[in-house]
């Protein structure tokens, strides 16, 4: 990349150094600069990169860009050093991003939803793969400055980029949108995730909806076709759809079939009036429907059956998503404590009943964050679901607690069994004390609530009963 070539994108002004410079890569983070990279100053909640610009210098970068020329006056920056001011750094960066897209030219899938989005990229990344060179988000980085730091990582070899898109607020989705330009959507789900910053489901949807807004007007988009709301509003747009889904006017028509050996997904296109057969080495629910979203969308793309289930059996889970660990001959740790919100918890609540409803069910569940006015109604809703799995043990934490304990014994669940941890610490006695054979613990909790680190601590803890990662 040429200095004047980004300049020109994010039209910005150069007011030191040369244009004509050749940058290696382009980091936000001062730590993790190396030599002959662009360094670009973002302001953030916590920290302000204007003021590490002079230790970015020290470890290599050649070019800075800033929104603050103000604080510029702080810093000792050599004559040497190319200096580019903008309006805003974090809008700059975006156009880097989709001015390297455009010049790249890969298929760019977007993916987003309220639930499945990783689990999907992951699946339909395996998929590609296996074809051709792909690309695809790392982490988690699916928002305004974690996106367009994936895009830039992609090189000319790329055939395929898979991009997740996540949201906090209203026109996230469609500036990301804007960025990737993708010639493929996908809208997983919609469901009372981040609520509180939209306000209403009708908020969550309407934002969600920003992706088909925002796409290309020639570029389908794969939607939930069981959500009639989503069809019906996805619809207005005016743009290529294709409905996936178990009812059966949906293009693409799926029949899951868990406890198959091996489980098994099919798709029926109402479309070529084609049915398509694929075998998964995971028999969950949840991880069975997301890889049929994939199949869909590698069927659209025009990818060969044989390579969709070569990168099907590829696939061995996400961490901390519904990960499984066997602890002993008859015992399970379940680590979903990645993220939650009422549809990911409501789901992975199912999946214990159908995957180990012959076990004693031991479950650790902490809040749901990002509800706002709904927390305490949807915090409710939790003490039915855990009434309808029959637990033989449940431990609850955060501030909710007493809440989802209170509706539970309401639902019949015995009180001798329902227990308030006061920390990680308390859940961790609390579990570590119970008989645990022919036992399965669940745990999951807003990413917030640190529940990852009692997953750990009970895995470290029963290393010596064999613990490892259980093949499905």
């Amino acid at each position: 990349m040429i200095l004047s070539d980004i300049i020109a994108a994010i039209k910005g002004n150069l007011i030191q150094g040369k244009d004509d410079i050749s940058i290696r890569s382009i980091s936000t983070d001062s730590r993790k600069i190396s030599q002959g990279e662009l360094f670009i100053a973002i302001r953030g909640e916590r920290f302000d990169g204007h003021d590490f610009i002079e230790g970015a210098i020290t470890k290599g970068a050649i070019a800075v860009i800033v929104d603050n020329i103000h604080k510029l006056s702080a810093q000792r920056i050599p004559s040497n050093i190319s200096v580019v001011s903008v309006k805003n750094s974090i809008r700059a960066l975006g156009d880097i991003a989709n001015w390297y897209r455009r010049l790249l030219n890969p298929f760019v899938i977007a993916i987003t939803g309220s639930t499945g989005k990783t689990t999907t990229k992951e699946i339909l990344a395996r998929i590609l793969e296996t074809y051709a060179p792909t690309h695809f988000t790392k982490e988690n980085y699916n928002n305004l400055i974690g996106l367009p730091l994936s895009v830039l990582e992609t090189n000319k070899d790329h055939r395929f980029s898979v991009l997740e898109m996540g949201m906090n607020s209203p026109e996230e989705i469609q500036r990301l949108t804007e960025i990737a330009e993708p010639d493929l959507g996908i809208i997983t789900n919609v469901g009372p995730a981040h609520i509180e910053a939209f306000g209403s489901m009708e908020g969550v949807l309407s934002a969600k909806l920003e992706l088909i807004k925002a796409i290309r007007p020639y570029c389908p988009t794969i939607i939930d076709g069981d959500n009639q709301e989503l069809v019906k509003k996805a619809k207005s747009y005016l743009k290529p759809l294709v409905r996936i889904g178990l009812l059966q006017d949906n293009d693409h028509v799926i029949t899951i079939h868990p406890n198959s050996n091996p489980p098994r997904v099919i798709l029926f296109s109402n479309i070529n009036k084609d049915t398509y057969e694929f075998t998964f080495n995971i028999p969950v629910f949840t991880y069975l429907r997301n890889a049929a979203t994939a199949c869909s969308a590698s069927i659209v793309i025009g990818i060969p059956e044989k390579y969709i289930q070569e990168g099907l059996n590829n696939f061995r889970g996400v961490k901390r998503r519904f990960e499984v660990i066997k602890l002993s001959t008859s015992s399970y740790l379940v680590d979903d404590s990645y993220n939650a919100n009422p549809l990911s918890l409501y789901q992975g609540l199912q999946n214990i009943k159908r995957l180990f409803g012959k076990f004693n069910i031991i479950l650790c569940l902490g809040d749901m964050l990002e509800l706002g006015n709904h927390s305490n109604g949807y915090h409710k809703q939790v003490g039915e679901w855990i009434s309808e799995i029959n637990p033989g043990y449940v431990v609850l934490l955060g501030d909710y607690s007493e809440i989802m304990m209170k509706s539970a014994l309401n639902f019949g669940v015995s009180k001798n069994i329902v227990t308030i941890a006061t920390d990680i610490d308390d859940a961790y006695n609390k579990i570590i004390g119970l008989d645990i054979s022919n036992s399965v613990i669940y745990i999951k909790g807003s990413n917030r609530t640190k529940l990852y680190q009692l997953a750990d601590k009970i895995k470290e803890s029963l290393t010596n009963f064999g613990g490892r990662p259980f093949d499905l």
